[in-house]
Parts: C-alpha cells; structure tokens; sequence
C-alpha cells in the first residue's frame, strides 16, 4: 500500500500507512524545519483532535473579537465558514516549497535516486531537493489539454511520448467535442518537442531503470498531468516512483497514490481553485530559469 505524507494547515505531518489506520508521522511548524515531537506517536488522536480544537477557536476569537455582533446565529456560522477559507498555507515562492519539501523527504531518499521535475516550475522544486540531497536532476515533460473556453481548466493531459489520456466526462461538461480534442493534443504534442529541444541540451542521458525516481511539480491541481507523467515514467522500469509537491487536493492526491508507489505533500486543502493561490510570489519561470537550473545540476 503506498504512503501518503500530509501537511496540514494545523502544521501537522499525517502518515496515511494503510487504510482506514492512520498514524502520526510528525509534528511540524509551518515554516519551518522537521522537529519531531515528544508523546505524538503514543497518542496520536488526541494530538490531532487537540491541534483541531485550537485551530477551530483560534477562527472563533477572532471573529468575536472584529465582529461582536456575530457570536451567535448564521451570522457567526459564516464568518467562520469565511475565515476557513482564508486560513490557507502560502508559501513565499517556489524555492522555499522546495526547500520544505526536501525537509519532509529526510530519511526518505535512497542514495540511487534520480529527481524529475515537471517544467516549468516543478523545475524550481526539483532544483532545491537535488541540491538537498546531491541527487541527478532530470525532467520529464507532459502537457495538460486544456477546454475550449478556459484552457487552464485541464480535462486531461499528454504525455512526453505523445500518449494522451482525455477524460471524457470533464470535456463533454467543458463542451470540448473529439475534432478540438485532436487539435489540443497535436497542439500539445508540438509544444513537447519544442521544449525537449530546448531542456534537453542542458541534460545528458539519464537512464532511470532500477532507480528511485522523486517526481516533483510545483502543485497539483486536476492531477492529469501528473497521472500522464507516472505512466509515462513506468515504462522506463524505475524501482519506485515517489510523488513530491507542495500541494494537492485531497481527492487528487488519492487518486495519484493509486498509480505512484508513495506521495508527499506539504498541504492537502479540501478546495483547490488555483496553484497560485498558495503562493506570495507565483511568477512564471522562463526557458533560460529552467536550462540553467538543469545545467547547474551534476547527471550522470
């Protein structure tokens, strides 16, 4: 069964071992380092059922303490409603994500394992854990097919061999019939190679056969480019494949630890409307920002 590590926003690391038992793995603060706490393991319910508690009155008195009036009714019930969704992790950009994470892998890297970043940003992530841990840099290049009136909403992806998986229930919804569908995917195809051309040369051959791969993004969001870069990744016969990203919804992250062999993730909110919105700084990262972090990286 893999293993799910989980950052919530009560700075708490849950390890999901196996369904439906679930133990605690670590207690940490948001921003900071891997500090193991005393007395979690042996009751670990308790701890969690308390880090509850303070986050729920901790919302509460600050609603009382700027809306007096609402300390009763659907008043209060909103306002509460409200502030949980404001209550929200933000990292201050990509490199700390990357940093934090590298934290969360501690003890958890073999020394065979290869890092492979999803570009562009996952470039960013991937950069700071190699580094953490001398480990080869690679990247692997899967693309998202976007919808017909918003390209940003993915209904599914294709992968850097030019497999593609659609979900058909998201494009029928988005109103995507199969005629865009084949546009978007040879759209996508022709975007692959362009950027295969451009990273590669920054990268010699990585041979990922009986490695342990991490695959790092800078979040998730539908989840299907990251399912388009597992199965992709599989044919390459690696030892297992780790996923690594600062945040994931919670749905997708169950469905990514059905294909990958384990998964850490520092934030897991129930409602995930963009990447960026876990972000201060979420600015793009150019073509030259990739090839020379690839570059600065040691491949074998």
């Amino acid at each position: 069964m893999p293993k799910m590590f989980r950052y919530p926003p009560n700075s708490l690391s849950v390890r999901r071992a196996s369904e439906p038992e679930q133990t605690l793995d670590a207690a940490m603060r948001r921003k900071g380092a891997a500090k193991r706490t005393e007395g979690v393991s042996k009751n670990p319910a308790l701890f969690l059922g308390c880090a509850c508690l303070y986050r729920y009155y901790s919302i509460r008195l600050l609603i009382y303490a700027f809306c007096p009036n609402a300390r009763n009714g659907v008043h209060s019930t909103l306002l509460f409603i409200l502030a949980q969704q404001a209550y929200i992790m933000q990292f201050k950009d990509r490199s700390e994500a990357g940093r934090l994470l590298a934290q969360a892998l501690e003890g958890r890297i073999s020394s065979g394992a290869i890092v492979i970043a999803i570009p562009r940003g996952g470039v960013v992530i991937g950069h700071e854990i190699a580094r953490r841990f001398g480990c080869p840099l690679g990247i692997t290049i899967p693309r998202k097919v976007g919808a017909l009136e918003n390209p940003e909403l993915a209904i599914g992806a294709v992968a850097e061999d030019g497999s593609s998986y659609v979900d058909s229930a998201a494009a029928s919804v988005a109103g995507a019939d199969q005629a865009y569908v084949d546009r978007a995917i040879e759209r996508e195809k022709a975007e692959i190679d362009r950027r295969k051309s451009i990273y590669c040369a920054a990268l010699g051959i990585l041979d990922l056969s009986g490695r342990d791969i991490i695959l790092v993004d800078d979040g998730i969001a539908t989840g299907y480019t990251m399912l388009a870069a597992i199965r992709y990744l599989r044919k390459k016969k690696p030892s297992s494949i780790t996923v690594a990203v600062p945040v994931a919804p919670a749905d997708v992250a169950q469905e990514i630890i059905r294909e990958a062999d384990g998964i850490v993730c520092l934030y897991l909110p129930g409602l995930l409307r963009a990447i960026g919105e876990f972000y201060l700084d979420f600015g793009e990262v150019n073509d030259d920002t990739v090839v020379r972090l690839l570059g600065s990286g040691s491949n074998p």
